[in-house]
């Protein structure tokens, strides 16, 4: 399973390089199921209020086609990830 926020944009993305993406969850759609009326899904919103923790997304809209990746991207993707997890286990139990 891939845990994703907002999958659509990443099915776009991977689609240019004719990557599909299947088995997916996705926390953004799942928010939106389980909380219509919640103020915003944005990943940094959903993270705050189903963890409690604040996210920088500064490098959200950086170009992850570059490389080598900045030590900044890495910690940004690595958090990126853990919380992804956390939000999967959260939002999964809900449905």
């Amino acid at each position: 399973m891939k845990v994703i926020h907002n999958a659509s944009f990443e099915e776009a993305v991977f689609a240019e390089s004719g990557l599909p993406i299947a088995n997916i969850f996705d926390t953004c759609q799942a928010s939106r199921d389980s909380r219509p009326d919640a103020d915003g899904h944005r990943l940094d919103q959903v993270v705050a209020r189903e963890l409690g923790l604040r996210m920088d997304k500064t490098c959200q809209k950086a170009d992850w086609r570059r490389r080598p990746l900045s030590q900044t991207m890495i910690d940004y993707a690595a958090l990126d990830a853990e919380v992804m997890i956390a939000l999967h286990h959260v939002l999964a139990a809900e449905s």
